[in-house]
């Protein structure tokens, strides 16, 4: 079996490992020339983390990043409308809320799915269906099909 992701953010490069640790074949493109730092920091929470590790890649992001405090989310005037207890979510979940910069997330990742079948650059331009499979077109001619 084949499949084809594109998008090499978050979504697509978990989906790659995902798909690549069920025995598929994967063919990743992304539009951007290079997989870079975007965006700022980012909550994993404990069953997040869980799926991270069942894909191989829980222990580097743990690594890159660190516990998450205490925190609330107040009123302009300083009002605490919502407190939360990192403590009781860890003892609930059974571990902490891990907190890091996306773009080490993405690289982790990114490490973890690997080169083969990594496509930068690919700006996909176009989509067919038919009762054989899916076909993505990219800009640059390229035209995998799954």
């Amino acid at each position: 079996m084949r499949a084809v992701v594109v998008g090499g953010g978050i979504g697509g490069l978990t989906a790659g490992i995902a798909l690549r640790r069920a025995g598929i074949e994967v063919e990743l493109y992304e539009r951007a020339p290079a997989i870079s730092e975007v965006g700022a920091g980012i909550s994993m929470w404990p069953y997040a983390i869980r799926v991270l590790d069942e894909l191989g890649v829980g222990a580097a992001v743990r690594a890159l990043g660190g516990s998450q405090q205490d925190g609330a989310i107040r009123t302009a005037r300083g009002r605490t409308m919502l407190a939360v207890s990192m403590a009781e979510i860890e003892r609930i979940c059974g571990a902490p809320v891990v907190m890091l910069h996306r773009a080490a997330l993405i690289e982790a990742l990114r490490r973890g799915l690997g080169d083969r079948g990594l496509h930068l650059g690919s700006e996909l331009v176009e989509i067919e269906q038919d009762e054989r499979g899916v076909r993505a077109k990219f800009a640059d001619g390229a035209h995998p099909s799954a």
